[in-house]
């Protein structure tokens, strides 16, 4: 395979030639690297403000990197003013007898180990599950550790940018914004965006208030789920809705928006739904005692006794009974799903709004047992240790963000392999 420029930015970014090898021109000048300067994402040259002394004169400027010099009039920079005033042009291979500009040349291919190259295609090569499968086992525990942590952050300060810009949209009511992250996590992968809706539609505070009889009206009601059903039970939620729409001037949705095709009949959003409404009804107001000490131990007891009303012991819609009287009850399972999918990202968005370290959650993550799918287990057969929801969470989306996309130049685990072969 040919190697790709983003390798070359990741060697001269990082020193890879190691410190006791002396880098020359191709005039044979002695380079010394003070700054490389920082990448640049956008137009122009790949380096910015580097600070370099070249045949010890020192030199402040940008840098351009091609795989081969060549590639300078392949991209027509001679003709691109922002690339005039360059103060060293950095190759992979030095192909060209003609002079490119008025500035020196480093041909990097002289001063790169074969080890450092074999192991950068090594990250490149097909690959089972991911691309540094080979090498993971021997990585240090401290890297591996510090990446899962890092992971984690990551994933949160995704999330962070989309919350802080629906908090923004409800004028900084946080109460309703945990009410509509813990409404998506209830509708699970299949209906959380119809859940989402469902809860946007309805405002957290018109459920405060109500007896848990009303809830389940205002939430069937709005969902659109009243008028398919005739039965003692749905005409009376129905009854009760209709007075509540009538109160608040509410628009139903299209029950079309729920799906129940290849759901096991628990994660029914009818189910999911009579088990949300009973959720509300022991947090009304969850959002202010999130912000209270041993929050999340006393929560996870708590939901441990949360379970639907006993309509829906022998139902799992809301037409025809089940054969068994089974009550619906929240698992354990997945109330630290709700924990990890909904509490934490809003309580992290939080914590930095008011300057407060996030290790607490960091702490709480560590408390809950790591999950368990096709991707954990591929870890584990790599030896990896897994002893927490912190671990499954942060190697999920490291495997999905970097290893799946093979971005392991921007992971801190391919650094650290590249590293370690750069001598």
């Amino acid at each position: 395979m040919e190697i790709k420029e983003e390798f070359l930015y990741n060697i001269w970014q990082f020193k890879r030639w190691g410190s006791s090898i002396k880098l020359k021109t191709t005039q044979g000048e002695e380079i010394e690297v003070l700054s490389p300067g920082v990448l640049n994402p956008n137009a122009g040259p790949d380096f910015l403000n580097a600070r370099l002394r070249i045949g010890g004169v020192l030199w402040a400027g940008n840098v351009e990197i091609h795989l081969r010099t060549t590639d300078w009039f392949l991209h027509r920079h001679e003709e691109d003013p922002a690339y005039q005033k360059i103060i060293l042009h950095v190759v992979f291979q030095d192909n060209s007898a003609q002079k490119v500009g008025d500035f020196s040349t480093l041909e990097l291919g002289n001063y790169v180990s074969k080890e450092l190259i074999l192991s950068y295609k090594n990250l490149n090569r097909p690959f089972d599950f991911i691309p540094c499968e080979s090498s993971l086992p021997s990585v240090e525990a401290e890297v591996l550790e510090t990446t899962k942590i890092n992971m984690l952050l990551e994933k949160w300060m995704g999330k962070e940018q989309i919350l802080q810009q629906r908090l923004d949209q409800l004028a900084g009511d946080w109460e309703q914004l945990l009410f509509e992250q813990i409404a998506y996590v209830f509708g699970l992968k299949i209906n959380g965006e119809a859940f989402l809706q469902l809860a946007r539609s309805l405002k957290n505070n018109q459920l405060n208030g109500l007896n848990l009889f009303q809830k389940e009206a205002l939430i069937f009601g709005q969902a659109g789920f009243l008028q398919e059903f005739e039965n003692e039970y749905t005409e009376a939620l129905k009854k009760e809705y209709e007075f509540l729409q009538y109160k608040w001037n509410l628009t139903p949705l299209n029950k079309e928006i729920f799906k129940f095709f290849r759901l096991r009949p628990p994660n029914f959003p009818s189910v999911r739904m009579a088990q949300w409404a009973a959720f509300s009804d022991l947090f009304p107001q969850i959002f202010l005692s999130l912000k209270k000490n041993n929050f999340y131990e006393e929560f996870i007891e708590e939901c441990s006794e949360i379970q639907a009303s006993d309509f829906w012991n022998t139902h799992f819609t809301l037409g025809k009974p089940s054969l068994k009287n089974q009550p619906k009850k929240l698992s354990r399972s997945f109330i630290e799903l709700l924990l990890i999918n909904a509490f934490f990202p809003v309580h992290f968005l939080y914590l930095k709004s008011i300057d407060k370290n996030p290790e607490p959650l960091l702490n709480q993550l560590e408390k809950l047992p790591p999950e368990y799918n096709q991707i954990i287990k591929e870890f584990k057969a790599l030896e990896i240790p897994i002893s927490s929801a912190l671990d499954t969470q942060g190697l999920l989306f490291l495997e999905k963000n970097y290893c799946q996309k093979k971005k392991c130049l921007n992971c801190k685990i391919g650094n650290h392999i590249l590293r370690n072969h750069a001598k």
